[in-house]
């Protein structure tokens, strides 16, 4: 409840004050709910995610502009990018090998933080995860393909981009390092309707990130 909150809070100041400001104050509101006990998964889903979709509905009505969507998301971004401490402080002493993640957004996504913000949970439950920001095509598909990851996941944010994911996860063809791995997608698409990605050829479709790594987890073992 503490860390709820912050959220109306917080998306005003990342929707109105300066950019340095926006980072400063929304910092300043995460490390209060810290200080009042909360836990990595209650900033995550109960406040960054929920600020992130407020973003995103007032994107859809036209209520906020393009200049002041990407400042507030690249600023909320940053804010996410505070949790990566405590990332590696949980992050779980592994014996061997470490499963390793390929992460990118849908051709054409602006906003990266769905990525930020998955690969924060897979690097705390001991992957090693390579993720591309901005990437064009061909650099996705060269690194997902080349790389010999043992799972691949996007993220796609609107609907209108599913045709060309799709394309994309066809021309990697579930492969990396030369051997079939299965392949994940999720983001704010797929929350708000998710049938809009039935025809994607992919192993699994993650609705809500709380499930993310338990999916990739069983993709692994299956």
């Amino acid at each position: 409840a503490r860390v709820c909150a912050f959220r109306h809070a917080m998306a005003d100041h990342l929707r109105h004050e300066g950019a340095q400001v926006r980072v400063e104050v929304a910092t300043a509101m995460l490390e209060r709910a810290f200080e009042g006990g909360a836990e990595f998964e209650d900033v995550m889903f109960d406040l960054i995610l929920p600020v992130s979709r407020r973003f995103a509905l007032a994107w859809d009505d036209e209520r906020l502009g393009f200049a002041d969507m990407s400042i507030a998301m690249s600023a909320l971004q940053l804010v996410a990018r505070r949790l990566d401490p405590m990332v590696e402080r949980e992050r779980p002493a592994t014996r061997g090998r470490a499963p390793r993640l390929f992460l990118a957004g849908a051709p054409g996504d602006d906003h990266d933080l769905a990525v930020v913000l998955i690969e924060q949970l897979f690097r705390r439950d001991g992957f090693e995860v390579v993720s591309l920001f901005g990437a064009d095509e061909e650099t996705i598909v060269r690194v997902a393909s080349e790389g010999g990851f043992d799972l691949l996941g996007f993220s796609i944010g609107r609907a209108t981009l599913i045709p060309g994911l799709a394309a994309l996860i066809a021309r990697i063809s579930g492969r990396s390092g030369g051997r079939p791995v299965p392949v994940m997608v999720g983001g704010a698409a797929l929350a708000h309707d998710p049938g809009v990605c039935a025809a994607l050829a992919v192993d699994a479709l993650i609705v809500d990130a709380r499930d993310a790594v338990d999916v990739g987890r069983a993709q692994l073992a299956s």
